[in-house]
């Protein structure tokens, strides 16, 4: 009877035994997992807090940190700009900014703060300002984000244009003002767009106040027709293609002058997604 209460002490002790020894072994490899899992996760951290962008600010204020790509950016920027292309520097805002500035908005600010310091030398014509709102997420007010975008718009005799659309004037009572070359440069430059980008293009012709209704709303589809025409001859699909007349009913100038007619007579292009 003893000699089988031994055996079975030992049995139990074998069994206990093996049973801990588990125990430990999976405890110290949730250990090793957890540790291993933090230093996996730290790099993602650390790369995350780093300056992502060429320029970018810090919440509520106007000067830029600018990153590893500003300078190129800069270069490429001042190398493009000249009397037919303009450069135009909007600056965000987000209306729970505080604004400190003697500016309307510290988007205005942040343009002008970059036309001073880094444009100084480009002709003051050439250089434009604007503002746009937009909201910053509560999660990136502690951190920097992007607040100010460039374009380079041409503007030439035949061509006005701004950051939302593009004005191509037609002279009097004309519909066939393509013989241009900045007209069919720029053109030639959308249809290359759109063909890559997938994107439609509206266009919109507007007459002066000469001549009556219907036959100023026939000049005006006629005017965005044969920019239509142009760019199908380019590539670009008909289909994403809006075509629309206005005539008379939107001019932008006054219609008693002679350079107020002038600015009336024309197409608006628009590129949307």
């Amino acid at each position: 009877m003893r000699n089988i209460l031994i055996v079975l002490v030992v049995i139990l002790w074998i069994i206990v035994g093996v049973w801990f020894y588990q125990i430990s072994k999976k405890c110290c490899n949730d250990q090793s997992s957890v540790e291993k899992t933090e230093e996996q996760i730290a790099p993602v951290v650390e790369e995350a807090a780093e300056i992502t962008g060429p320029l970018l600010y810090n919440w509520s204020d106007k000067s830029p940190i600018f990153g590893d790509g500003w300078n190129a950016m800069k270069n490429d920027l001042r190398s493009r700009v000249n009397e037919s292309n303009h450069l135009l520097i909007t600056g965000y805002y987000d209306s729970d900014e505080t604004n400190e500035t003697s500016f309307d908005n510290l988007g205005l600010a942040r343009a002008d703060s970059l036309r001073r310091s880094e444009f100084a030398d480009v002709p003051e014509d050439q250089v434009r300002l604007a503002a746009e709102q937009r909201t910053v997420q509560e999660s990136n007010r502690n951190g920097l984000y992007e607040s100010a975008k460039f374009d380079v718009l041409r503007q030439t005799k035949n061509i006005k244009q701004t950051a939302n659309s593009t004005t191509i004037y037609f002279p009097y009572n004309s519909a066939k003002e393509l013989n241009a070359g900045d007209v069919r440069q720029y053109l030639d430059e959308v249809a290359e767009r759109v063909n890559s980008s997938g994107e439609r293009v509206r266009l919109t012709g507007h007459t002066d106040s000469y001549g009556d209704n219907n036959s100023n709303m026939a000049l005006g589809r006629k005017r965005a027709a044969i920019i239509r025409d142009y760019l199908v001859e380019k590539g670009v699909n008909n289909a994403k293609i809006l075509l629309s007349s206005k005539g008379e009913e939107s001019p932008i100038a006054s219609n008693e002058t002679k350079d107020g007619r002038a600015k009336n007579r024309r197409t608006e292009l628009q590129i949307i997604k």
